[in-house]
């Protein structure tokens, strides 16, 4: 991502520790595709069971909904 973001500027080169962090990343992601790094999860093709359930809370709506600001501007 920072590659991108370097290669976009018009001043012309880019720094030394992007070049190099950009081509650790590919190296990684070709070693990944040709099998020789593995991500160390089973290659079972099954979806791995979810740990259990999440909960979540939320503030109340302020904008939308029956009693919301949308509904009395």
């Amino acid at each position: 991502m920072c590659h991108a973001l370097y290669r976009r500027r018009p001043e012309g080169d880019l720094p030394d520790a992007v070049k190099e962090s950009y081509r650790a990343t590919e190296k990684t992601l070709v070693a990944l595709r040709d099998g020789k790094l593995t991500l160390g999860i089973q290659a079972t093709q099954k979806d791995m069971p979810e740990p259990g359930e999440y909960r979540v809370r939320s503030r109340e709506r302020q904008f939308g909904g029956p009693d919301g600001l949308l509904e009395r501007y």
